[in-house]
């Protein structure tokens, strides 16, 4: 069990969230991968599933937590129970060093980080017609690194229309600007392909967003976006409300693909045509702080 003794400026939040698919005829169930435990932080999750079956921890090949969930036999219904505790401490999202290399455009990576973060670059990115098309209305002037991300973030947040919506999978680039309006998912996969745009190493951001107040995305679990900048590392931002995230902001799950950050992800198989359904329901509250 977590130590939960909060220091000053401390806070406490508790997470209730379940995710259901119902399916309308018996199905089999793949290895079903859930990502939904904090990438790092002081906390306390308790997991409950339906069907019961085993649950076996493990890290993926980005390191995400992740459990693997197996059960074997048929059932209607899958359904995840997440309730978790955790504290955040209120950290500032601009207490970062930039190196020299970084801070201007262009940035400008050593063969080290070239080899260490190559599976986080799409080279083909700048060919992209429809991308060029995008960073001409979405992309900034600003040569100044930390004034470029904040004025690229801000772009996205106010050019486009934030639509919450429970479809699975992301708009492409075309679609989002066709729609001129998305979800956070649509945001954060855009920005990622902008950034690459410009030749830097990103990559897809799956969590909760502990605090709401006026932020956009916190109805469901939110997605966002992190750049690898050197001398600073990974650093968050949050297209859809057009900041950097603070610790409001709690990954579970980074990847290049989106597709590998679902809460979760697996197959199922029947015999004859099957629906499924998908239900959510997520509460976050604060219940303590620190003296």
């Amino acid at each position: 069990m977590e130590d939960f003794s909060l220091k000053s400026g401390d806070r406490l939040y508790e997470v209730y969230h379940v995710t259901r698919y119902d399916y309308d005829g018996p199905v089999s169930l793949s290895l079903q991968a859930l990502r939904i435990t904090p990438r790092f932080r002081r906390f306390h999750q308790t997991l409950e599933t339906e069907p019961g079956g085993n649950l076996r921890f493990l890290r993926d090949a980005f390191e995400n937590p992740t459990y693997s969930f197996e059960y074997i036999g048929q059932t209607e219904v899958l359904s995840l129970t997440n309730r978790m505790k955790i504290i955040r401490s209120g950290a500032n999202p601009y207490n970062f060093l930039l190196g020299p290399s970084a801070l201007a455009r262009p940035i400008v990576y050593n063969d080290s980080e070239k080899q260490a973060l190559m599976g986080y670059f799409e080279p083909s990115a700048i060919q992209d017609p429809i991308l060029k098309k995008a960073a001409q209305i979405f992309i900034p002037e600003e040569k100044e690194t930390v004034s470029f991300l904040a004025a690229l973030n801000q772009n996205i947040h106010t050019k486009l229309e934030y639509e919450p919506r429970d479809e699975p999978g992301i708009y492409t680039t075309e679609e989002i600007l066709d729609r001129g309006k998305g979800s956070c998912r649509d945001f954060a996969a855009l920005l990622q392909k902008l950034l690459q745009y410009e030749g830097l190493a990103t990559r897809f951001v799956s969590g909760y967003l502990l605090e709401t107040g006026d932020l956009q995305g916190a109805e469901a679990m939110h997605a966002w976006t992190e750049v690898y900048l050197p001398g600073a590392g990974w650093i968050g931002m949050d297209p859809t409300n057009g900041i950097l995230t603070d610790d409001a902001f709690v990954p579970c799950a980074v990847a290049v693909n989106p597709d590998e950050t679902t809460p979760i992800g697996g197959r199922y198989f029947a015999q004859t045509q099957v629906i499924s359904s998908l239900s959510t329901e997520l509460q976050i509250r604060c219940i303590g702080e620190g003296k």
